[in-house]
């Protein structure tokens, strides 16, 4: 005979409790939301999830040791950072310029990431325009200073990891004017920029 159980709902707590082992089975069952929180886990805590349909967030947040995830036969896309970024972030593109005399120093600022952002920069140009001399360009932001060196009248290079800006932080270049004659100065940096 078949009884029909009324929906209930049944809280566990378990609080500060030493448990050698604890099996969790939900199988076949339609629940809306299955919310567990586990804080101050000490050993091991494996997770499976089969033949989800819907949406699996995971929140791992002061992690002490290592966080193994192993995706087999999902529907799901995982990327590296490049390919993550040629479908999800912004491209920008920046271009500043400044013209000194002999000995003289300038610049400007390029860009502040606003707020909600994170800009990644990976390629960065420079040159100038006159003489066979020497380029350093000095790039800054969020306090750190980066001074890239060029070689005859200047120089390029793409990053393998690039270099990364928060929201609020302005990016800025500085070059200085080591020849005998007043020269241009360009700068021209490629990145992208992605919302977190």
């Amino acid at each position: 005979m078949v009884t029909d159980r009324p929906d209930y709902t049944l809280p566990v707590s378990i609080i500060a409790q030493e448990i050698a082992e604890l099996d969790v089975n939900i199988t076949a069952a339609d629940i809306g939301n299955l919310n567990v929180i586990i804080a101050g886990q000490v050993g091991n805590l494996d997770v499976r999830i089969a033949a989800q349909v819907g949406n699996i967030n995971v929140n791992i947040a002061a992690q002490s040791g290592n966080v193994t995830i192993s995706v087999n036969a999902q529907t799901v896309g995982v990327y590296l950072m490049p390919e993550w970024a040629a479908k999800t972030a912004v491209d920008k593109n920046f271009v500043g310029g400044v013209q000194l005399t002999s000995g003289g120093l300038g610049g400007g600022n390029l860009y502040t990431v606003p707020a909600g952002k994170l800009l990644f920069i990976s390629d960065i140009s420079f040159y100038r325009q006159t003489d066979a001399g020497n380029v350093a360009l000095e790039l800054t932001w969020a306090g750190d200073t980066w001074i890239v060196a060029g070689g005859t009248q200047g120089g390029s290079m793409s990053l393998t990891k690039p270099k990364t800006i928060a929201a609020g932080n302005t990016l800025a270049y500085q070059f200085r004017n080591v020849g005998a004659t007043t020269s241009w100065f360009l700068v021209c940096i490629g990145g992208y920029e992605i919302s977190v």
